[in-house]
């Protein structure tokens, strides 16, 4: 079974391999300290230092700290994150259509790659993008169109000049 040690070594390997001057630097300490644990001299981390570790990284921190699930997170820690800002700045209205049109991405996804008749995932993934980038602009009209619907009932002017 991996220990602590095996996991950091494994997650730094990459990709994108990363350096032990890099993880003290995230971490905000001293290289020899994370030489200690990759070299079994400590064998744990605190807290803050697992937490900084497991986001330059990109893996779990249950996994770096104990093993316990995925190595990887399904979507990065960095775009959760950023995803989770977003919607933090939006008021509910607004919100509530950016979470719909997110689910229907969604859904249109998983038809799309479902249906997609391709020989790896190479081929996969361009017909996926290809289809994506036909649906863009139909996605975006529907926003738009919805965007503008909100504003209209709730008595504003619509950019247009009328109303």
């Amino acid at each position: 079974m991996m220990d602590f040690a095996d996991r950091l070594k494994l997650a730094m390997a990459g990709p994108p391999e990363v350096k032990p001057a890099e993880l003290a630097r995230a971490c905000g300490i001293k290289q020899p300290s994370v030489s200690d644990w990759l070299n079994r001299r400590t064998k744990q981390i605190n807290g803050a230092n697992l937490l900084a570790a497991s986001e330059l990284l990109n893996v779990n921190p249950w996994w770096l700290a104990d093993g316990r699930g995925p190595m990887r997170p399904a979507i990065p820690q960095r775009e959760v994150n950023e995803i989770v800002g977003l919607l933090q700045r939006m008021d509910e209205g607004v919100r509530r259509i950016a979470i719909a049109q997110i689910k229907a991405l969604a859904d249109l996804n998983s038809e799309n790659l479902n249906s997609a008749p391709a020989e790896n995932a190479t081929e996969r993934d361009t017909v996926a993008s290809s289809t994506y980038a036909l649906n863009v602009s139909e996605q975006r009209q529907r926003l738009k169109s919805t965007l503008d619907t909100g504003v209209n009932r709730a008595g504003k002017r619509h950019k247009s000049g009328g109303g």
